[in-house]
């Protein structure tokens, strides 16, 4: 028995030997083989977020935002810096949404968050795409909470493959790519996608769905909703872009959605949801996402619930 417990003990000495000389190898001598990924837009997105002066508007979300917001315009009309924190909804919902403790918060501060829907597991969708993102930037790994480390622990050794063959080959992602709207130089300085090609998704029976609002998401939202209060800046929830056309289920069914979110919600809610309404031409690639037009529209349909909330409030 004795024999059997330090055998044991030696394989799970040698295991966590093992696994750390991995990681020292990967920190060291990998390093970052992501950078030309659509998910290191993060990087700049930061740099924007912390750089910016004075009281900022910073858009946070999955890609319904990136694909999805004329930022520029949006800066204009309010007369505010903004910064497009929004990324990929396979991150998951508190992913992204945690994205706005990147920098420090400051007093006028205008949080906006949009996201398709209010129903999730509170957990990563897509691990491996979490440590596509976050690589070896440190000040990346605050976004991963003790509760995703698993996951991501499961995901790490096809990561780390990944990471081997491109830093020998120089195959794929530490190249930007300039053929896909997919790619960190597609995006401009606000944290917007710029860059769009033909459009080739088309809408379907069941594509557009009514959101959920959980208990477990709205009680991840209301917790951020104070760690923004606490800052002296404001947590808004905003619409995002809904394909408007013959597979739209009726009008009713959203503002059932929306009158449920306001009332589970701690933070004001300044969209009617049946506003972002967009005709099926306006969207690109999926059906979150928005062409240029769609995405003029978008953010004129923001802009004036913003000024709406702002004659109420300041």
């Amino acid at each position: 028995m004795v024999q059997f417990i330090k055998k044991i003990l030696l394989f799970l000495m040698l295991f966590f030997a093992t696994f750390v000389l991995v990681l020292l190898v990967d920190y060291f001598f990998v390093g970052n083989q992501h950078l030309g990924n659509y998910q290191a837009s993060l990087l700049d997105k930061i740099e924007r977020f912390r750089s910016l002066e004075g009281s900022r508007i910073i858009l946070i979300g999955n890609s319904n935002l990136p694909f999805g917001m004329n930022s520029e315009m949006l800066e204009k009309e309010m007369g505010m810096p903004v910064v497009n924190m929004g990324l990929h909804g396979g991150l998951g919902s508190a992913f992204n949404s945690n994205m706005v403790k990147l920098s420090e918060l400051r007093e006028g501060d205008i949080v906006i968050l949009s996201l398709h829907t209010y129903d999730d597991n509170d957990e990563i969708e897509d691990p491996s795409l979490a440590l596509i993102t976050i690589e070896k930037h440190k000040e990346l790994w605050k976004l991963v909470r003790f509760k995703d480390l698993y996951g991501i622990a499961k995901a790490y050794p096809d990561y780390f493959k990944d990471c081997i063959m491109y830093k020998f080959t120089k195959y794929d992602d530490n190249i930007p790519e300039e053929t896909t709207s997919y790619s960190r130089s597609a995006f401009n300085k606000y944290g917007d996608i710029e860059r769009r090609f033909e459009n080739t998704f088309q809408f379907y029976p069941g594509s557009v769905g009514i959101p959920g609002v959980g208990d477990v998401c709205m009680e991840r939202i209301n917790e951020l909703n104070k760690y923004v209060k606490e800052r002296g800046a404001v947590l808004l929830i905003a619409g995002y872009p809904i394909g408007y056309g013959e597979y739209t289920p009726p009008l009713s069914e959203f503002e059932a959605f929306e009158k449920e979110l306001v009332e589970k919600s701690e933070c004001e809610v300044i969209s009617h949801f049946t506003d972002y309404l967009i005709p099926y031409e306006f969207f690109y690639d999926t059906k979150y996402h928005l062409n240029a037009q769609g995405a003029d529209m978008r953010t004129m349909q923001l802009i004036k619930d913003l000024k709406k909330w702002k004659e109420h409030n300041m």
